[in-house]
């Protein structure tokens, strides 16, 4: 985890799938440090955990971390124990339901 004061989230427009889910693969490779992979190589099925990226506990944790500064959004501990982190795909589908443009619209 950094030090580096958290910075305001940026105030993204209606972003659009494809968008959230290149800018969670941005993410991936760049705070959790997976030199070597290969954007284009993650897709919406990659699973995080096990055979896919290999990510151990701590490493979801720091996700956490970087989608909350990232995205301006709380990610309830409930949803860190659940299948929310299962591949590429639940976590953007986690971050599309809890971005506060979708709280509003709901």
């Amino acid at each position: 985890m950094s030090s580096a004061p958290a910075r305001p989230a940026p105030a993204l427009p209606a972003a659009t799938a494809e968008g959230l889910t290149d800018r969670i693969r941005e993410l991936l490779v760049d705070a959790l440090r997976l030199d070597g992979l290969e954007l284009a190589s993650i897709d919406l099925s990659t699973p995080l955990l096990g055979d896919g990226l290999g990510l151990d506990s701590i490493d979801v944790l720091e996700l956490v971390v970087a989608l909350e500064r990232e995205f301006g959004i709380v990610v309830p501990t409930e949803e860190v124990a659940s299948d929310a982190f299962q591949s590429v795909g639940t976590v953007v589908s986690l971050v599309e339901r809890l971005r506060p443009e979708a709280r509003r619209e709901s």
